[in-house]
């Protein structure tokens, strides 16, 4: 049995299919049993449908120009 807290822990790599074994079948009885945890999943499910949903927009150029410098300081 795993407890609610590490269950989150999971919920990422059980949606991306990364979760096997062991820790999968404790994840999937968990999930079967814990409301609170459908929730949450559920709920993180909503929100990166929505978040895939938003039309994609250009960084800002001050970013890119910061990220690039950022960048070039790292390699000298």
């Amino acid at each position: 049995m795993i407890v609610c807290r590490y269950a989150t822990t999971l919920h990422t790599e059980a949606r991306e299919g990364a979760l096997h074994g062991v820790r999968r079948a404790l994840y999937d009885f968990h999930m079967r049993i814990c409301p609170a945890c459908k929730a949450y999943r559920q709920g993180l499910a909503q929100t990166d449908e929505a978040l895939h949903a938003l039309p994609p927009e250009p960084a800002p150029e001050d970013l890119k120009n910061s990220l690039a410098e950022r960048l070039r300081a790292k390699k000298g």
